[in-house]
């Protein structure tokens, strides 16, 4: 069973931290980058977590962290919409495969970004696996970016 975590209460987040930096690390060494820095991440995710439009939500299983993505809200004065921008969704190599923990994480984003007051949710992908991935949870392409109404 997958559970996915979300709290908005910023001493909540803040206790999500060291799990939330082990799989950011993670997810940056698959991208390439060889030396990331774990200590400037924390850093500037506590100060978006306590600007308040700033989640990050974790899935367990088995007791063991699985997976994170990081949720923004925002306002476009341009549209007069608030809107969701969806960032590092990551799931350990060992959990995937079923899509479970990915699509558990994407609608834990949902939600926290409805709650939030968004309309809209954003997402930017590059590769053409999580992008199938969104379109069939309902995102619609605009260029790189994703955009689920």
């Amino acid at each position: 069973m997958i559970q996915v975590w979300l709290s908005k209460a910023v001493e909540d987040q803040a206790a999500m931290l060291p799990e939330a930096a082990h799989l950011w690390y993670q997810w940056a060494r698959e991208r390439g980058y060889d030396n990331p820095d774990v200590e400037a991440y924390v850093g500037s995710l506590m100060d978006r977590v306590r600007g308040g439009q700033y989640l990050i939500i974790l899935a367990f299983k088995d007791g063991r962290t699985v997976g994170m993505v990081e949720v923004q809200v925002d306002y476009e004065p341009a549209n007069r919409r608030v809107f969701s921008f969806i960032d590092k969704l990551y799931v350990v190599p060992e959990a995937r495969g079923s899509g479970r923990v990915a699509w558990q994480l994407a609608c834990g984003a949902e939600l926290a970004a409805k709650l939030m007051g968004a309309e809209e949710h954003r997402l930017a992908v590059k590769d053409t696996g999580p992008r199938r991935f969104y379109e069939r949870r309902g995102f619609e392409a605009e260029q790189t970016m994703m955009r689920y109404v």
